[in-house]
């Protein structure tokens, strides 16, 4: 006698030997592997894949005996990788690369939250950095972040500041890094970026939100979206060469339209329009289109359904191929507006969903992402890092891939995390 269950596997009730047993127990072994994602590449394994695969294991096994940061994932740093699926333009590249461009830059300033007067601003001030025309620098010619004077939010100078900082600019950049990053006393991690770890192409996500202009060097004018991918379109077809001719391998970047979720209706009526209009001037750089931001604290995705509608049926009208791929759920929040935009996006025809941190909850949504071979692009690091899980180790990554629910691993902001 057999039990019979939701699964195509049925229980023998009894056994009549050990080979019995054995023979049930290795079939459900392989009926459980045959759900996993990584199935149809370790079943016809070559004899060399395979050896691969156990010396791979040795190592993983060495690197788990030895201390974090020491050797860890040594080898899979040195693998060649795909796609890196999730990551945002505006938090890529780390204070060491970006601070010393700002130093350099004539009309580069610099403001706080607070006068930097004592132990306890300096521990809470938060700085943010403005590009100012000649003219708009002249009012602040006189502030002084370092007076008991100094009212919250003036600019000063960038390079003033620096000179003007106790113990000189060295000290200064160093405060400024450890305040825009979170650094190692943070969160006990070694830094980690995408630097020669191998990555092949990039989707890269950049803030091309209502209002949100680029400022010129010169803080003089203000750059277009079309001119911010005009020269991100040119630049990439510079450098690829360059890059290929010295034996790398990398097939370029596409760029993802990605607004926040504080604007209102109005405002998305605007962005999905300039989304249109990116993708029809640059068809072969903007790859898609996102709603960013913590979920939480912004509107859920179903604030702009009507929008999203008539941009999906403005598309189809036009013939742009524009896919959302839309955040959902980053979250712990499970039956509440942010937990639920996993079936506002789906229902949307997103292509992919990024983080989809509570998706095991949804096992009809697991299903459906399996059918329609909708990815989810999780961040083990970033969903450490900002609390969702106690470490990566407790990610439902694992889950997803034994469930065969296609997902790939990203960065999220690799100059951050």
């Amino acid at each position: 006698m057999t039990i019979k269950t939701t699964s195509t596997f049925d229980i023998p009730t009894s056994y009549p030997s050990t080979t019995a047993y054995a023979n049930s127990r290795e079939a459900l072994l392989e009926a459980e592997n045959a759900a996993a994602f990584e199935y149809a590449a370790v079943k016809p394994a070559s004899n060399t894949e395979i050896k691969a695969n156990k010396i791979v294991k040795a190592l993983l096994d060495l690197e788990s005996d030895t201390l974090y940061g020491v050797h860890h994932n040594g080898s899979a740093k040195r693998a060649p990788k795909g796609a890196l699926r999730h990551c945002h333009f505006d938090a890529m590249l780390p204070p060491s690369a970006l601070i010393p461009i700002a130093a350099g830059m004539a009309n580069m300033h610099i403001r706080a939250g607070a006068p930097l007067i004592n132990a306890g601003f300096y521990e809470h001030a938060l700085p943010t950095f403005q590009v100012l025309s000649k003219e708009k620098a002249g009012t602040h010619a006189n502030t002084d972040i370092f007076g008991a004077t100094y009212v919250p939010g003036d600019c000063m100078l960038f390079s003033k500041f620096r000179e003007s900082f106790p113990g000189g600019a060295a000290k200064g950049d160093g405060w400024v890094s450890n305040k825009i990053v979170l650094n190692v006393e943070d969160i006990y991690h070694t830094s980690q970026t995408v630097n020669g770890d191998g990555i092949n192409y990039a989707e890269i996500r950049i803030g091309l939100g209502y209002g949100g202009f680029m400022w010129s060097d010169d803080g003089e004018r203000q750059l277009s979206y079309h001119k911010m991918m005009r020269i991100i379109s040119e630049l990439q077809k510079e450098e690829l060469p360059k890059i290929r001719k010295e034996g790398n391998t990398f097939y370029g970047i596409k760029c993802i339209y990605a607004t926040m979720r504080k604007e209102e209706r109005e405002e998305m009526v605007w962005d999905r329009n300039m989304a249109i209009e990116l993708k029809q001037e640059f068809p072969d750089l903007i790859c898609g289109f996102d709603i960013a931001g913590q979920e939480d604290a912004g509107h859920s995705l179903s604030h702009w359904i009507p929008e999203l509608l008539e941009m999906r049926r403005k598309c189809d009208e036009l013939g742009v191929d524009l896919p959302f791929i839309f955040h959902a759920s980053e979250t712990l929040d499970h039956g509440g507006d942010t937990d639920s935009s996993l079936i506002d996006v789906i229902l949307l025809g997103t292509i992919k969903i990024d983080h989809g941190y509570s998706m095991t909850k949804h096992p009809v949504l697991m299903d459906l992402c399996k059918e329609k071979w909708i990815a989810v692009e999780t961040c083990l690091i970033s969903n450490e890092v900002l609390g969702l899980c106690g470490t990566v180790t407790n990610h439902p990554l694992p889950v997803l891939l034994a469930s065969n629910v296609p997902c790939t691993v990203n960065s999220d902001d690799s100059g951050v995390f």
